[in-house]
Protein backbone atom coordinates (compact mmCIF):
# COMPACT_ATOMS: atom_id res chain seq x y z
CA UNK A 1 0.00 0.00 0.00
CA UNK A 2 1.00 3.32 -0.67
CA UNK A 3 1.35 4.54 3.35
CA UNK A 4 4.37 1.27 3.53
CA UNK A 5 5.77 2.77 0.98
CA UNK A 6 6.14 6.01 2.01
CA UNK A 7 7.37 4.67 5.37
CA UNK A 8 9.93 3.10 3.57
CA UNK A 9 11.06 5.90 1.89
CA UNK A 10 11.54 7.49 5.33
CA UNK A 11 13.38 5.48 6.85
CA UNK A 12 15.60 5.34 3.61
CA UNK A 13 16.13 8.88 4.25
CA UNK A 14 16.40 9.33 7.56
CA UNK A 15 18.61 6.02 7.65
CA UNK A 16 20.90 7.32 4.47
CA UNK A 17 20.16 3.90 2.38
CA UNK A 18 19.18 3.48 -0.84
CA UNK A 19 16.07 2.01 -0.91
CA UNK A 20 15.40 -1.43 -3.38
CA UNK A 21 11.28 -1.38 -3.59
CA UNK A 22 10.71 -4.67 -4.10
CA UNK A 23 8.54 -6.28 -6.57
CA UNK A 24 4.53 -6.07 -5.31
CA UNK A 25 3.35 -10.13 -5.26
CA UNK A 26 -0.27 -10.00 -6.67
CA UNK A 27 -3.19 -12.80 -6.36
CA UNK A 28 -3.15 -15.89 -8.56
CA UNK A 29 -6.11 -14.77 -10.05
CA UNK A 30 -4.66 -11.95 -11.64
CA UNK A 31 -4.93 -12.43 -15.82
CA UNK A 32 -3.59 -8.94 -16.90
CA UNK A 33 0.13 -9.55 -16.13
CA UNK A 34 2.74 -11.83 -17.84
CA UNK A 35 3.84 -14.07 -15.11
CA UNK A 36 7.07 -15.29 -13.10
CA UNK A 37 7.69 -18.43 -12.30
CA UNK A 38 3.64 -18.51 -11.86
CA UNK A 39 3.43 -15.23 -9.59
CA UNK A 40 1.44 -11.99 -10.63
CA UNK A 41 4.44 -9.43 -9.84
CA UNK A 42 3.93 -5.35 -10.42
CA UNK A 43 7.85 -4.02 -11.03
CA UNK A 44 8.39 -1.97 -7.40
CA UNK A 45 10.07 0.88 -8.97
CA UNK A 46 6.71 1.78 -10.84
CA UNK A 47 4.31 1.11 -7.18
CA UNK A 48 5.28 5.40 -7.17
CA UNK A 49 6.55 8.32 -8.76
CA UNK A 50 9.32 10.10 -6.24
CA UNK A 51 10.21 13.65 -6.71
CA UNK A 52 13.54 14.34 -6.96
CA UNK A 53 13.51 17.21 -4.17
CA UNK A 54 13.53 14.08 -1.56
CA UNK A 55 16.78 12.86 -2.85
CA UNK A 56 16.36 9.08 -1.92
CA UNK A 57 17.71 6.81 -4.57
CA UNK A 58 15.15 4.10 -5.43
CA UNK A 59 16.81 1.23 -6.55
CA UNK A 60 15.00 -2.04 -8.95
CA UNK A 61 14.81 -5.50 -7.34
CA UNK A 62 17.41 -6.97 -9.78
CA UNK A 63 19.94 -4.14 -8.69
CA UNK A 64 22.57 -6.64 -6.75
CA UNK A 65 22.10 -9.35 -8.89
CA UNK A 66 22.78 -7.07 -11.74
CA UNK A 67 25.93 -5.68 -10.32
CA UNK A 68 26.79 -8.93 -8.96
CA UNK A 69 26.48 -10.41 -12.44
CA UNK A 70 28.21 -7.28 -14.30
CA UNK A 71 30.83 -6.18 -12.14
CA UNK A 72 31.74 -7.15 -8.44
CA UNK A 73 30.43 -9.30 -5.61
CA UNK A 74 28.10 -7.69 -3.32
CA UNK A 75 27.56 -7.82 0.17
CA UNK A 76 25.65 -10.10 1.89
CA UNK A 77 22.26 -9.48 3.28
CA UNK A 78 21.37 -8.49 6.79
CA UNK A 79 17.92 -9.34 8.12
CA UNK A 80 16.41 -6.64 10.60
CA UNK A 81 13.34 -7.61 11.63
CA UNK A 82 10.33 -6.08 13.10
CA UNK A 83 7.66 -7.25 15.05
CA UNK A 84 3.44 -6.06 14.19
CA UNK A 85 3.67 -4.18 17.46
CA UNK A 86 6.38 -1.60 16.79
CA UNK A 87 6.35 1.76 15.39
CA UNK A 88 8.33 3.35 13.20
CA UNK A 89 10.48 4.59 15.49
CA UNK A 90 11.52 2.00 16.79
CA UNK A 91 12.10 0.56 13.30
CA UNK A 92 14.45 3.08 12.27
CA UNK A 93 16.62 3.12 15.71
CA UNK A 94 17.00 -1.04 14.45
CA UNK A 95 17.97 0.15 11.10
CA UNK A 96 20.45 2.73 12.86
CA UNK A 97 22.03 -0.07 14.83
CA UNK A 98 22.40 -1.94 11.92
CA UNK A 99 24.79 0.80 10.33
CA UNK A 100 27.74 -1.56 9.19
CA UNK A 101 25.37 -3.53 7.49
CA UNK A 102 25.29 -2.38 3.63
CA UNK A 103 22.69 -4.39 2.38
CA UNK A 104 19.71 -4.94 4.76
CA UNK A 105 15.96 -6.65 4.45
CA UNK A 106 13.82 -5.17 6.13
CA UNK A 107 10.74 -7.60 7.12
CA UNK A 108 7.82 -7.79 9.64
CA UNK A 109 7.22 -10.58 11.77
CA UNK A 110 3.69 -11.09 13.87
CA UNK A 111 4.47 -11.01 17.47
CA UNK A 112 3.46 -14.48 18.19
CA UNK A 113 6.14 -17.58 17.66
CA UNK A 114 9.31 -15.02 16.64
CA UNK A 115 11.58 -17.64 16.93
CA UNK A 116 9.66 -20.37 14.89
CA UNK A 117 9.42 -18.03 11.82
CA UNK A 118 12.64 -16.76 12.21
CA UNK A 119 14.08 -19.82 11.16
CA UNK A 120 11.99 -20.64 8.53
CA UNK A 121 11.48 -17.15 6.62
CA UNK A 122 15.17 -16.41 6.83
CA UNK A 123 16.41 -18.85 3.90
CA UNK A 124 13.17 -17.39 1.75
CA UNK A 125 14.42 -14.27 2.56
CA UNK A 126 18.14 -14.87 1.20
CA UNK A 127 16.43 -16.53 -2.02
CA UNK A 128 14.19 -13.13 -2.88
CA UNK A 129 17.70 -11.12 -2.32
CA UNK A 130 19.25 -13.39 -4.75
CA UNK A 131 16.94 -13.44 -7.41
CA UNK A 132 16.67 -10.97 -10.42
CA UNK A 133 13.16 -10.04 -9.91
CA UNK A 134 12.64 -11.09 -5.85
CA UNK A 135 11.40 -14.62 -5.67
CA UNK A 136 8.50 -15.24 -3.60
CA UNK A 137 9.06 -19.08 -2.08
CA UNK A 138 5.30 -19.08 -1.44
CA UNK A 139 2.41 -18.26 -3.19
CA UNK A 140 -0.35 -14.99 -2.99
CA UNK A 141 -2.39 -16.57 -0.72
CA UNK A 142 0.09 -18.30 1.41
CA UNK A 143 1.84 -14.93 2.03
CA UNK A 144 -0.90 -13.08 2.57
CA UNK A 145 -1.64 -15.13 5.92
CA UNK A 146 1.08 -14.29 7.94
CA UNK A 147 2.10 -10.62 6.28
CA UNK A 148 2.96 -7.86 8.46
CA UNK A 149 2.75 -4.78 7.35
CA UNK A 150 5.52 -1.65 8.06
CA UNK A 151 3.22 0.38 10.28
CA UNK A 152 2.43 4.12 8.28
CA UNK A 153 4.15 7.47 9.28
CA UNK A 154 2.02 9.50 12.38
CA UNK A 155 3.86 12.89 11.90
CA UNK A 156 2.21 13.20 15.61
CA UNK A 157 5.29 11.34 16.83
CA UNK A 158 7.91 13.00 14.85
CA UNK A 159 9.08 16.43 15.24
CA UNK A 160 11.71 18.71 13.47
CA UNK A 161 13.25 17.40 10.68
CA UNK A 162 11.73 14.26 10.62
CA UNK A 163 8.40 15.96 10.34
CA UNK A 164 9.38 18.28 8.11
CA UNK A 165 10.71 14.93 5.77
CA UNK A 166 7.37 13.06 6.27
CA UNK A 167 5.44 16.52 4.94
CA UNK A 168 7.74 16.24 2.29
CA UNK A 169 6.79 13.01 1.12
CA UNK A 170 3.40 13.39 1.46
CA UNK A 171 3.63 16.16 -1.05
CA UNK A 172 6.44 14.57 -3.27
CA UNK A 173 5.09 11.04 -4.14
CA UNK A 174 2.37 9.76 -6.13
CA UNK A 175 1.36 6.38 -6.25
CA UNK A 176 0.16 4.15 -9.51
CA UNK A 177 -3.36 4.62 -10.71
CA UNK A 178 -2.79 1.31 -12.02
CA UNK A 179 -1.03 -1.29 -10.58
CA UNK A 180 -1.99 -4.65 -12.25
CA UNK A 181 -3.34 -3.56 -15.40
CA UNK A 182 -1.47 -4.26 -18.31
CA UNK A 183 1.69 -3.03 -18.69
CA UNK A 184 2.81 -0.83 -21.78
CA UNK A 185 6.63 -1.23 -21.71
CA UNK A 186 7.34 2.20 -20.38
CA UNK A 187 9.09 2.73 -17.52
CA UNK A 188 8.15 6.58 -17.59
CA UNK A 189 4.58 5.24 -16.99
CA UNK A 190 4.29 8.47 -14.60
CA UNK A 191 4.73 10.81 -16.98
CA UNK A 192 1.69 9.50 -19.16
CA UNK A 193 -0.12 8.30 -16.85
CA UNK A 194 -3.23 11.03 -15.67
Amino acid sequence: TIPQVKALLWLAKETQRDLVLPNVLGSERIKSLGKYLNQSLWPGFRVVSVESELKVNVLEPSYYWRVQRDYDPVPDPHVVYFRDDEELLKIKQSLDDSKDHPRVILHGMSSKNLIQQTKSIEHSLFIWAADSVGFFTHNYSTIRKFYVKIPSIVKDNLTGKEFELADSIEKNVRKCGNIFGALKGNRTCFMICP
